[in-house]
């Protein structure tokens, strides 16, 4: 048959295309028959080659690559066999040169194309030195045809991929290529990967064999250069580039199971770019990583925190909501960031995204045992957050099959929960859940989810409970298992809601435990944080709330638990009133029945805390109305201090040697219900100010340890000191005078012999100093160490409107009022104290009093005392020294302390001064002898600098003190 097809090559030349076709279909059909032949083919077509116009050239090159093609056939088949002599070998380096220098550089597209596509199968065929000279030649081309449409694309891609195959992964010698020469090709691939790899209807065929075949040609790059190749992909992670960075990520997914030895050491590496991408905005990058995370779950490249957060970033996006997906604003803002790269990322990404996360993290729930250790117990904690409510569906499934898991291997699930200190607690798991059950018909089956997730959850819960959802759960869930169906009844939600609420009224009917019920109204209390006032689940935690609190009271005996049932239920009724607005005659209700008076008796912790915590809760409740423009005063507001007084468990006669855990928690939660109420109006009238002052002042002196609690309930302390200053006074003057009141009531602690206690005394009378700066120059709010007590908006609002409407000399305070003379003395010790950081305070401390004191009017009779210009420049000096303290741990004492002295020297006016020295007795005779020895050179400098200005009455006063000191010290 072949001799009469030759018989006709020399004949006319448009018969030739018919005449190659058919031996280019016979190639492909007989290999082995054709092959042998191949020489007398070529001995034919090479000599007409030359002649062969564009039109016919497609033909020629499709022939050449069949004919190539059946040979590599031939070659598997009978590798003993060499069908080439050096004639046809000859001859096909003959065709591989026309090819590339004159066919690839065709303007017809299909012919270049085709030319390609013959020389993706000759390159095998010709010698490794024609190979290598045409490298620069035909790579270019290639890299320039994959950027064409689909079809184009992937016959270029294919190409290349035998090139570099033969290029680099040749046996009969090292790679053609060195990795810097790769690097052109590496760049111009990545961005056609993020195109290529879609998974909708359009790239099913095409363009998906050809992300096939770029990832083949990213394969064999990284197998001739691992290392190099994995370095260059983490570095494009690291650009600006949305579609290198999309096709960087889908690579590195590719090649991580094929390369995973050679890619064992950069573990670390790929972590880290992982975890720098999580927080990207980019869709296409989002969709990438989803991907990636699962490969990297799957071969042991995730562990620990970077685990945590990868499973977080996988829930987060599952939890992408129906609305989410219709609303284009949130698409287009959200996950579009490379505006180049939007217009390739179809609208249905989002969905496909969420899909993504779903499935990834249901194949690390139940596939990879590895990441069953990382997902348990921390995924109970994604249960929670308002953000990842639209994933609780796919959360309860992957904590079922965790469970079924551990079920199955006999692993108590309490262990490791009991373990982790973060995990919510069962309570609060329990109330998310109920309340989500809300929508029978919510996606993902979310209500049947988490009546199967509660029964596996059943070990966390007391044991009652855990039997009667065994009964219960399978006719809830009987009842659902049908959407369809239950679309048919308009009444499905109420029936559903009321089921619900039977389902949580008999659960709560089986446990006998009141602290546990207690703790699960808390909980529910909490979730009204996780949903918007108008969301439907709001409706149904108002009546589960309701329930707790008509029903909670019934179900206890012990005298301790009902009054603390009393006063959960006065916590939640403040709760749902707030949210309702039906705040002024329900509180009033509340305190007007004086039930919260017959509450003084209770002896537990758990109910003193929870009666103290409804007090503060009422107060609260006065301050969200205000902020709603609800304003009224709270009734009986000094009479609920007293109640906290009392519960708190002390006067100011009680020592405190006796204290413990629970006690000390009962007075923090006290101290802050004192904040709340003596931020409301009325203001609080001197008696009550004192009998608090009194009442709370001794904390000061509490010991170190525990120091959490302990920290905590001082902190508290501060804020109710700042909350008492900005509550008391109507003008300049009272301010003043309450200022004053509260610095002398903190003087026994700055000057005690106990670090800790100066410690505490220093830094409250920073913060209510700040406090004090603030109302003066007209703000609210504080710096420093410690939290700042938050004023509501009523006592801000009203406070500003007052004060605005005053003439400024009367709003403000004079300096004389501040008693600069006497508060100095009172620091000055303590800027020479052993404890580095009761020397920072103290300096800041005297620095805040002269940078409140110049900003205040000062009597007329002493103008002149001062000179403005020398004391602001002794001002700067001092907070730039407080700077210095700051920042430098290892400064000279003597020397801070003597430039401290220097600019108080200029600061004080002379009555400031002659008021200081009167004053000195107590700083001469401190506890700290460093301090008392400071204080004498301080003295001494003051007398030497500005003694001209005192009068021998003032003199003849000060010569008494040495031995006043004398004195003082024989008797310590």
């Amino acid at each position: 048959m072949m001799e009469e097809i030759f018989l006709h090559f020399s004949g006319p030349t448009s018969a030739l295309p018919t005449l190659l076709q058919i031996l280019a279909d016979f190639a492909s059909a007989e290999a082995l028959q054709f092959t042998p032949r191949l020489k007398d083919v070529l001995l034919r077509v090479l000599p007409i080659l030359g002649s062969v116009r564009d039109g016919q050239r497609p033909v020629f090159a499709n022939a050449f690559k069949c004919w190539c093609q059946a040979a590599w056939q031939y070659l598997g088949d009978a590798p003993s066999e060499l069908p080439f002599d050096s004639d046809v070998m000859s001859f096909m380096n003959s065709v591989f040169e026309l090819l590339i220098k004159v066919w690839t550089g065709s303007r017809d597209l299909k012919v270049r194309s085709s030319s390609v596509e013959a020389l993706g199968e000759m390159v095998d065929l010709v010698t490794r030195s024609q190979l290598k000279s045409a490298l620069p030649r035909i790579i270019p081309t290639m890299l320039d045809l994959c950027r064409k449409d689909q079809e184009v694309a992937f016959v270029a891609s294919h190409s290349l991929h035998n090139l570099l195959n033969a290029s680099l992964l040749s046996e009969s010698g090292p790679p053609l290529l060195d990795f810097e020469e790769l690097t052109v090709i590496l760049i111009t691939l990545l961005p056609l990967v993020s195109v290529n790899n879609g998974k909708d209807e359009h790239y099913v065929s095409k363009g998906l064999k050809t992300y096939n075949e770029l990832q083949h040609c990213f394969l064999v790059i990284g197998l001739a250069y691992p290392e190099d190749l994995c370095m260059f992909l983490l570095n494009k992670c690291k650009s600006k580039d949305e579609a290198s960075i999309v096709g960087a990520l889908s690579t590195i997914k590719h090649l991580l199971p094929r390369l995973l030895e050679s890619w064992h050491t950069k573990q670390a590496s790929l972590v880290e770019i992982v975890k720098s991408l999580l927080e990207h905005q980019s869709l296409g990058i989002r969709m990438a990583l989803a991907e990636l995370i699962v490969v990297m779950a799957s071969h042991c490249y995730l562990s620990g925190q970077p685990a945590e957060l990868a499973v977080e970033f996988l829930v987060r996006h599952s939890a992408i909501t129906d609305d989410d997906l219709n609303d284009l604003g949130t698409l287009k803002n959200e996950y579009f960031q490379d505006k180049r790269f939007e217009m390739k990322v179809s609208l249905a990404g989002l969905s496909e995204l969420r899909a993504v996360c779903e499935k990834g993290l249901l194949l690390l729930a139940i596939t990879i045992p590895e990441m069953q250790l990382v997902l348990w117990p921390f995924i109970l904690k994604l249960i929670i957050p308002k953000k990842y409510t639209g994933a609780v569906a796919t959360v309860c499934k992957c904590i079922t099959e965790l469970c079924r898991h551990k079920l199955s291997h006999m692993n108590p699930l309490y262990t490791e929960f009991n373990a982790s200190n973060d995990t919510p607690n069962p309570e609060d798991l329990f109330a998310r859940l109920v309340v989500l059950m809300h929508n029978p018909l919510a996606r993902g089956q979310l209500a049947t989810q988490i009546l199967t997730v509660l029964c596996y959850l059943g070990p966390l819960f007391p044991r009652n409970l855990s039997l009667f959802w065994q009964d219960e759960v399978p006719k809830m869930k009987a009842y659902i298992s049908d959407p369809e169906d239950l679309k048919q009844d308009s009444t499905y939600q109420e029936i559903w809601d009321d089921m619900i609420i039977n389902f949580l009224a008999e659960s709560l009917d089986v446990v006998n435990d009141t602290e546990w019920v207690i703790s699960l109204g808390d909980a529910f209390a909490r979730q009204y944080d996780l949903y918007a006032i108008s969301d439907e689940h709001s409706a149904l935690l108002h009546r589960f709330l309701s329930f707790f609190s008509f029903g909670a009271i019934a179900k206890v005996e012990d005298v301790d638990d009902t009054y603390a049932a009393l006063g959960i239920d006065v916590w939640l009724c403040c709760k749902i009133c707030s949210i309702q607005l039906l705040i002024e005659a329900r509180i009033n209700a509340l305190v007007g029945t004086n039930m919260l008076g017959r509450l003084l008796h209770v002896q537990h912790p758990t109910a003193k805390q929870a009666v103290i915590t409804a007090i503060d809760l009422l107060g609260r409740a006065v301050i969200s109305a205000a902020e709603m423009g609800i304003s009224f005063p709270l009734k009986r507001r000094d009479q609920l201090l007293e109640y906290v007084l009392t519960l708190m468990g002390r006067d100011q006669n009680n020592d405190l040697t006796d204290f413990n855990t629970e006690l000390l928690h009962t007075q923090s939660l006290a101290l802050s219900a004192c904040t709340t109420l003596v931020s409301l109006e009325p203001r609080l009238p001197m008696e009550t100010r004192n009998r608090v002052m009194k009442a709370t002042l001794g904390f000061f002196a509490l010991p170190t340890e525990p120091s959490s609690i302990v920290e905590s309930l001082v902190t508290n302390l501060i804020i109710l000191l700042g909350a008492i200053l900005l509550t008391s006074g109507e003008d300049g003057r009272s301010r003043a005078e309450q200022l004053l009141h509260i610095l002398r009531q903190l003087d026994p602690y700055v000057s005690s012999s106990l670090e800790h206690q100066r410690r505490r005394g220093c830094v409250a009378v920073q913060e209510v100093l700040i406090k004090f700066r603030n109302l003066c120059s007209g703000g609210f709010g504080a710096l420093g160490s410690y939290p700042t007590f938050t004023m509501n908006k009523q006592i801000n609002q009203g406070g500003t409107r007052s004060l605005s409407s005053l003439p400024s000399a009367f709003v403000l305070p004079s300096r004389d009022s501040l008693s600069m003379g006497e508060r100095t003395m009172a620091y000055l010790p303590r800027c020479a104290d052993t404890d580095a950081e009761v020397r920072k305070v103290a300096i800041q401390i005297i620095a805040l009093f002269f940078n409140i004191s110049l900003s205040l009017p000062k009597q007329k009779a002493y103008v002149n005392d001062i000179d403005l210009e020398s004391s602001y420049s002794a001002l700067s000096s001092l907070e730039e020294l407080v700077s210095i303290v700051k920042r430098e741990a290892s400064v000279d004492q003597t020397e801070v302390f003597q430039r401290v002295v220097s600019s108080v020297c200029i600061l004080l006016s002379k009555g400031e001064l002659v008021v200081l020295l009167h004053s000195c007795t107590s700083a001469t005779c401190d506890k700290v002898k460093q301090s008392a020895d400071a204080s004498i050179q301080a003295i001494i400098m003051f007398i030497i600098r500005r003694g001209k200005e005192l009068r021998e009455a003032d003199v003849s006063r000060l010569c008494a003190l040495p031995k006043d000191k004398r004195n003082s010290r024989t008797s310590s």
